[in-house]
């Protein structure tokens, strides 16, 4: 079969609903309520703040007789990279039919979402996936970190020798600060934080963390505003069954771009001290940003392993600043890392 670009459409918001999509999403995403699914990309591909092509999603659809047979959804991004600004996307729900596999269906499909989006960016999860995008001639950056370490070593150490789930803080205790809203987000300073930052990555302006963290369908994730030196960041975070109890997952530690060690240090030691009063044994956190990592990593049970590869290219041949993953300001708020669990909560 002759694959070209014409065979593939970018999806209207309109057409999300038809009964094309709804017999592709039926066999990709098996499990998942219809409903649940159209909520979740109108968020992800419609409503984000870098999506600018009105009723058009960045929703790549290849269709052999008039039925689709694969599909690629791009989440749009403003990148920087290098000191510039770039239109860029993360490719998501990446998936080519069995029957139609091994034709260069998926290439077409990056092509023709190149066509609006110049430099495209993927974590691979495993290294086949990473494989694929390297064959485009993408850069491989190198992989993420994640780091999971107990919150309390006297209460871990309990609540296992007793089994017995840890106990959860009644809600009448004071803790940190939650953040609900933008406003509150832009008197932290977080716009002006953006403008600083000259680590690649998505600069975490003000309506990004609305987006992402406060408006998600299906996942409950929670703000901190703590305070570190007399100065304010946010920490984001959600909470997650463990076998001691509750376990804490950690976005990401949102602060000036100048922040040293010791002083990010302070704010996730005010963080773990928070998420301990709240019943959570266990911490986990995924980054690149060596400085996060050297504060939140100390101490002899924290554990580190390797996770997804972070892979970026473009599709018309030209070449990508080749910038190593310790370069990137790279989190589990990138991408789409919950959304499956986001999907599943919606069903």
């Amino acid at each position: 079969m002759t694959v070209a670009i014409s065979s593939v459409e970018r999806v209207t918001s309109e057409a999300l609903t038809g009964p094309p999509s709804q017999w592709l999403a039926q066999r990709l995403f098996a499990g998942f309520s219809w409903p649940a699914h159209v909520r979740y990309c109108r968020w992800l591909l419609a409503e984000n703040p870098a999506a600018r092509d009105g009723d058009h999603l960045p929703l790549y659809v290849f269709s052999d007789g008039g039925r689709p047979a694969g599909q690629l959804a791009i989440i749009p991004a403003d990148l920087l990279l290098e000191g510039e600004r770039v239109r860029a996307g993360w490719c998501v729900d990446f998936h080519v039919l069995p029957t139609h596999q091994r034709k260069g269906i998926g290439h077409e499909l990056l092509r023709a979402a190149a066509l609006d989006f110049p430099v495209l960016l993927a974590l691979g999860e495993t290294e086949a996936s990473a494989r694929l995008f390297r064959s485009c001639g993408w850069f491989d950056a190198g992989q993420q970190t994640v780091v999971t370490r107990p919150v309390s070593l006297t209460r871990v150490a309990l609540d296992r020798l007793l089994r017995r789930p840890a106990a959860v803080k009644s809600r009448d205790c004071r803790g940190p600060a939650i953040i609900t809203s933008i406003a509150a987000l832009r008197r932290m300073g977080i716009d002006d934080w953006a403008t600083r930052q000259t680590r690649a990555g998505v600069p975490r302006t003000a309506e990004f963390v609305l987006w992402r963290y406060l408006r998600c369908p299906g996942l409950t994730y929670v703000l901190w505003a703590l305070e570190s030196e007399g100065q304010t960041a946010c920490l984001v975070w959600r909470r997650l069954p463990d076998r001691s109890g509750w376990r804490a997952r950690i976005l990401e530690l949102i602060c000036p771009p100048e922040a040293g060690v010791e002083q990010v240090r302070g704010w996730l030691r005010a963080g773990l001290r928070a998420l301990r009063s709240r019943g959570c044994g266990v911490c986990e956190l995924r980054a690149t940003d060596p400085t996060v990592l050297a504060a939140f990593g100390a101490g002899m049970l924290a554990r580190r392993s390797l996770a997804t590869h972070l892979v970026y290219g473009r599709m018309d041949g030209r070449p990508v600043p080749r910038v190593p993953i310790t370069q990137w300001s790279l989190t589990a708020g990138d991408c789409d890392v919950d959304a499956m669990e986001a999907r599943r909560e919606l069903s």
